[in-house]
């Protein structure tokens, strides 16, 4: 089941976030267990997925570079649309960090509070600024 809910950006703002929360099923060794350096048995950390596009003027931007907290990074695709996969919850930021010259995003980063086995998306709204 997937419940969905949207959080607005801060005012003034030109990224939006949505949050989907899901169930993950969590594969662990053959023997069931994950064991810490003391030999005592460790819960496994549930991850989550953060994905989203960079536009400028309603067109995706290929090939800029899109980077998360956890010094991840990434370029967008011919669609503007990029992915990370399996982030630890946590405090997170999502950066540009390759527009063109010629584009203008007034809001080049977006930083939340990412909790296990959710879905974010995070959008990116830019402009592109005339000769």
């Amino acid at each position: 089941m997937l419940g969905t809910s949207r959080t607005p950006a801060a005012r003034g703002s030109d990224s939006r976030i949505t949050i989907r929360s899901r169930l993950v099923a969590v594969a662990l060794f053959a023997s069931g267990t994950l064991l810490g350096c003391g030999g005592e048995t460790l819960a496994p950390v549930e991850t989550s997925d953060v994905f989203g596009e960079i536009r400028a003027d309603g067109l995706g931007l290929a090939d800029v570079a899109v980077s998360i907290t956890s010094s991840r990074r990434t370029v967008t695709d011919a669609d503007g649309g990029y992915e990370f996969r399996n982030v630890n919850p946590g405090r997170v930021v999502v950066r540009i960090e390759g527009l063109p010259e010629n584009v203008h995003c007034p809001n080049p980063s977006f930083g939340f509070n990412l909790r296990p086995g959710e879905l974010v998306e995070v959008d990116f709204q830019c402009s592109v600024v005339p000769d």
